[in-house]
């Protein structure tokens, strides 16, 4: 478990406050105790507190890439990076690390905004595309990371806790209309929170800021199955199952951190 946070001014001319975003980031001090990371420039800013777990030596964020005009601040793992790595390699990209950081990196330089739909893990993270000014940011299909947004005094604000939006200085103002539906499921369902004017973005879902503009679009949902498709034997469906669950345990335990030990 990592934590990420920044914001993005709208207007290109008005400079970002270190403090700010370094206070932000301490928030989430609890989520990455293994080091903090800072990127600041004109109108940006963007901050990680990490938790080692894969690339301890050289996966320190924000991580750029070798023309330095893509950033990222990244929390999750990216389940399938030793394959997506080696099929990035065959068509002519080189690793300077060996995190899966890089290959969001390096999947986004190949394919833009549909590196998303490549990645099998567990993620939210913002992407800095300095030669689009454009900011993507992107949850994982279930949602498994969170990342919280607002846009106050003409700024976008995200963290992957709503206490580091506060202190960016949004006003706490409670939402009374959703206590009826917390009431009834348990908890509010994305992309509301408890606060007005406080989202949380959807799981299979990424935002854009381009130029200033911001929009919302799903990437991702469970595929319709039409009854006529339904497996009925019951030995294919065991066998199936469990070859999905042994290759699905294999990917997670891929880490440079052992536990128990």
């Amino acid at each position: 478990m990592c934590g990420i946070a920044g914001f993005l001014h709208f207007d290109r001319d008005r400079p970002v406050s270190r403090e700010l975003i370094v206070k932000m980031t301490n928030a989430l001090k609890h989520r990455g105790p293994d080091g903090e990371g800072y990127f600041i420039k004109n109108n940006l800013a963007l901050g990680h507190r990490r938790l080692s777990i894969i690339d301890l030596q050289t996966g320190d964020q924000p991580m750029e890439n070798s023309d330095k005009n893509i950033i990222i601040v990244y929390n999750g793992e990216i389940y399938n990076y030793l394959e997506l790595k080696s099929e990035l390699e065959l068509r002519g990209h080189k690793f300077h690390t060996n995190s899966d950081t890089e290959v969001i990196i390096k999947s986004y330089e190949e394919w833009g905004i549909d590196c998303q739909c490549k990645f099998n893990g567990m993620w939210a993270f913002a992407l800095w595309d300095g030669r689009k000014n454009q900011l993507f940011i992107s949850r994982d299909r279930v949602g498994k990371k969170p990342i919280f947004y607002t846009i106050h005094d003409n700024t976008l604000v995200f963290a992957s806790e709503i206490k580091s939006i506060f202190l960016y200085g949004l006003p706490k103002i409670i939402n009374d209309d959703l206590f009826e539906i917390y009431l009834m499921l348990g908890f509010i369902p994305a992309p509301y929170t408890f606060y007005k004017d406080i989202k949380k973005l959807e799981a299979g879902h990424y935002l854009l800021i381009n130029n200033g503009h911001p929009s919302i679009r799903k990437y991702w949902d469970l595929p319709e199955i039409d009854e006529s498709n339904m497996l009925s034997d019951r030995k294919y469906i065991h066998d199936v199952f469990f070859d999905l669950l042994n290759d699905s345990i294999k990917l997670r335990m891929r880490s440079d951190v052992k536990y128990g030990s």
